[in-house]
């Protein structure tokens, strides 16, 4: 079912969180050279709009991989497919981390900086693949516009990271 003004669920020039959807997005971080500390990590998060009382949404580090043909009910196609734990990639532990990176509340259209330095630190160091996260809205009647990064907001979308060779003081 579709909220308010959403219009419709296939929309490519939308990102709409609502219960029950999630949008997944991955940075490669192979840029990062050997050797170094993750001193600080943030992942800028463009809000179109929202709506609800006390509107919020949720960013979660992904523990499981997906990638082509990802879908509700399967985390990847390719080679042959793969089911999430949990349909939606909603398994705890299993899908997503057990406790979300961020709990989000802003109303309104604004760019925010998203604190994901413990995550980025744990792939960067490997002592978890770099999974990417999942943004979901879990509170019924509440929706989040995202300025979609497949449309004409890619740029908006940006993880600004600062290292710093390891042992600098």
């Amino acid at each position: 079912a579709t909220v308010g003004r959403l219009g419709s669920p296939f929309n490519t020039t939308g990102l709409f969180l609502i219960p029950g959807r999630a949008f997944l997005i991955h940075f490669d971080l192979a840029a990062i050279p050997p050797g170094q500390r993750i001193v600080k990590a943030e992942l800028l998060v463009p809000v179109a709009d929202t709506a609800g009382h006390d509107p919020r949404f949720f960013i979660w580090r992904l523990v499981a991989g997906w990638g082509v043909g990802v879908c509700w009910d399967e985390r990847l196609q390719e080679p042959a497919p793969v089911k999430w734990a949990v349909p939606g990639g909603r398994g705890p532990g299993l899908d997503r981390a057990l406790e979300p990176t961020a709990v989000i509340r802003q109303p309104g259209r604004v760019q925010i900086p998203v604190n994901v330095t413990a995550d980025v630190a744990l792939w960067y160091a490997g002592a978890a693949p770099n999974e990417g996260w999942m943004m979901t809205v879990e509170d019924p009647g509440i929706w989040v516009a995202l300025r979609p990064p497949f449309w004409n907001a890619a740029q908006q979308w940006t993880l600004q990271i600062t290292y710093e060779p390891e042992g600098t003081p």
